[in-house]
């Protein structure tokens, strides 16, 4: 306990002593003479920020998607997304709409709505999904995806999904999942 209030202290020292600016600010001369404390400058109204903190980026963009078990899907959504500035994403917080379809078999159409976390290759998801054949059969499902992503454009992702023990459309449990997103304001 001792060695962890000593290290915590230790730190707090540093960071006082050694002020950190974002890469994106200047801090005039001027402005340190007005302050109380060298370190912290004045907030103006004058002169604001280039950018904010993270996720200070918008973009948006169609989704293709081919899920495989033992039936393929494919599905189509628009994405929406916030992420750090860079010349390729960092990272990246976001949310996409759209709809799977069953490739073989009986049709079975399912709206989605997915949320998302990307860092560097890694992704996550969470979604929802409501199986339907628009005439008598429906099934809720949540789903979980973690996989790979490649600068955050194409995405390979393992999903497993949950759901009712009724299973009327005899989903599986476990999907390969690929994904494709085209951002249009990036």
């Amino acid at each position: 306990m001792k060695i962890l209030i000593f290290l915590l202290t230790a730190c707090s020292c540093l960071v006082s002593q050694n002020p950190v600016y974002a890469q994106t600010d200047t801090i005039p001369e001027d402005w340190k003479q007005l302050s109380n404390f060298d370190s912290i400058p004045p907030i103006s109204r004058t002169l604001p920020r280039k950018y904010s903190r993270k996720f200070d980026t918008f973009f948006v963009g169609p989704r293709i998607n081919y899920t495989q078990g033992k039936y393929g899907f494919l599905g189509a959504s628009a994405s929406f997304a916030w992420h750090e500035i860079g010349y390729a994403p960092q990272s990246h917080l976001g949310f996409s709409a759209g709809m799977d379809f069953r490739l073989t078999k009986s049709m079975v159409y399912a709206p989605k709505i997915t949320f998302e976390y990307r860092y560097l290759i890694g992704v996550v998801r969470a979604g929802y999904h409501y199986f339907t054949d628009f005439k008598s059969e429906f099934e809720h499902r949540f789903s979980a995806e973690i996989g790979l992503s490649l600068l955050s454009f194409l995405d390979i992702t393992y999903l497993h999904s949950f759901g009712s023990k009724r299973n009327p459309f005899q989903l599986e449990g476990s999907y390969l999942n690929v994904t494709a997103t085209i951002p249009l304001n990036l």
